[in-house]
C-alpha cells in the first residue's frame, strides 16, 4: 500500500467511527420500556405522590424515541439492550392518606423483564416483600 492509500484508509477509518458515535442508537427493548411506564402509572394511580412524578420525570411515554436506557434508575445490559437493574429506591410511596399497613406493591408489573438482577425498592415505604423470583435480589428498608 501507498502513503496515499494508508491515509486514505485510516481518513475514512475515522470518518466512520466519528459517525458511530454522533448516532443515537436506540437500544430499547419496546416490551420492558412498555412496563416500566406501567409501573410508572401504577405509583402515581395508586399513591398519587409528586415525589413519584419527580422522581421518575425521564420516563416519557408521549417520545416514542425516548430510550429507556437512559431512563434515570434504569440499567440496561450492555450486550442485550434488557433492563437488568431497577432502582426504586425512595420513591416515599407513604403519605398522610394511607396506612403504612396496606402499601403493597403488584408484582405482575415485573414479569416482562428478562433479564433483571437487582430490583431496589429500599426507603419506600414499604413494610415487606417477598423473593418470588428466584435470582432477583431486593434491597428493602422500613425507613
Amino acid at each position: 500500500m501507498t502513503k496515499m492509500e494508508v491515509r486514505t484508509l485510516w481518513g475514512l477509518v475515522v470518518s466512520f467511527m466519528v459517525l458511530v458515535q454522533t448516532l443515537e442508537i436506540k437500544c430499547c427493548v419496546i416490551q420492558e420500556r412498555e412496563a416500566l411506564l406501567n409501573i410508572k402509572t401504577y405509583f402515581l394511580t395508586n399513591y398519587n405522590d409528586p415525589v413519584v412524578e419527580k422522581r421518575l420525570s425521564s420516563w416519557v411515554s408521549d417520545d416514542p424515541n425516548s430510550d429507556c436506557c437512559r431512563w434515570n434508575r434504569v440499567t440496561c445490559h450492555p450486550s442485550s439492550a434488557r433492563v437488568s437493574k431497577l432502582s426504586l429506591q425512595a420513591l416515599n410511596v407513604i403519605s398522610s392518606t394511607y396506612d403504612p399497613a396496606n402499601v403493597s406493591l403488584d408484582f405482575s408489573l415485573f414479569q416482562n423483564f428478562k433479564e433483571v438482577t437487582s430490583l431496589n425498592f429500599s426507603h419506600g415505604g414499604f413494610q415487606s416483600l417477598k423473593n418470588t423470583a428466584g435470582s432477583c435480589h431486593f434491597w428493602i428498608s422500613k425507613c
